[in-house]
């Protein structure tokens, strides 16, 4: 805060992204309406006057963009809670190249994405949230063209999953979604994890996250219904995450599991490489 009045604050403009200031004294707190939008920095530095249009919205609910001016860009805030999936859902867009940032609470970006599609619909590949704040998805129209989209940020499918307790369905409905399910383990369990039933010509890869988020193990498929990460011992106890990512514009439905398969001693563990 730089200055103060019974009315208003001054304050020094954020170098991270935008969202609702709040305010707490010793006698309460206040949020503010509407948001404090900040420009990006990266990848280029770019004018406040440059951006044409700003909104706000929730996972799963659409916003309708309009860039009306040549050289100009829009701003889209949406909240996101840490170890969520978000992807990016363009349709009846007739602007003809727009390329698309999505930036962390802290202002580093998190993924990026061209966007020619000819006609009108496209998507951007799912992120995983870092933290839990405000996200800022920036919308800038290739060279000077102008016109109007629909942008939908896409919640990832998400759920527990147990060892040795079946299947459990998965459904992607949107391109570029993936699903992330988390198991609890211990140090030293034998696990693997499976995707199944996936039909179609359909290429998608399949993780298991670390408890840091951190690639544990991996596997794929190319044109096939099923793939395993092969088995692998956990370094450590806590939540661990299998990711399901369909590549391209892929949608369906299949199943997940995770198998189980007894645990190394302390000894053994130790000599798993890392």
């Amino acid at each position: 805060i730089t200055s103060a009045t019974p009315t208003s604050l001054g304050i020094t403009v954020p170098t991270v992204m935008g969202g609702r200031v709040s305010v707490e004294t010793s006698v309460g707190s206040a949020t503010n309406r509407p948001d404090l939008y900040i420009v990006p920095r990266l990848p280029s530095s770019y004018p406040v006057s440059s951006v044409a249009w700003t909104g706000r919205t929730t996972l799963d609910s659409g916003m309708p963009v309009t860039i009306g001016t040549a050289g100009t860009l829009g701003l889209l805030l949406v909240d996101g809670s840490a170890g969520d999936g978000m992807s990016l859902r363009v349709t009846g867009s007739t602007i003809a190249d727009v390329h698309y940032w999505v930036y962390a609470p802290d202002g580093n970006i998190i993924r990026d994405g061209g966007s020619y599609f000819p006609d009108g619909t496209g998507y951007i590949d799912s992120v995983a949230l870092p933290r839990t704040g405000t996200y800022t998805v920036s919308i800038v129209p290739s060279l000077n063209y102008v016109g109007t989209l629909s942008l939908t940020p896409v919640r990832d499918v998400s759920g527990a999953i147990t060892p040795n307790g079946g299947s459990t369905p998965v459904t992607i409905t949107s391109p570029g979604q993936a699903a992330r399910f988390t198991f609890n383990g211990v140090a030293g369990a034998l696990v693997s994890a499976q995707a199944q039933g996936f039909s179609g010509c359909s290429d998608f890869g399949l993780t298991i996250l670390k408890p840091d988020g951190s690639a544990l193990a991996r596997g794929s498929a190319s044109c096939m219904p099923s793939a395993s990460t092969g088995q692998i011992a956990l370094p450590a106890t806590g939540t661990y995450t299998v990711v399901f990512d369909p590549d391209y514009a892929a949608v369906g439905t299949g199943s997940l599991s995770v198998s189980s398969f007894g645990t190394l001693s302390a000894a053994a563990l130790a000599a798993e490489p890392r």
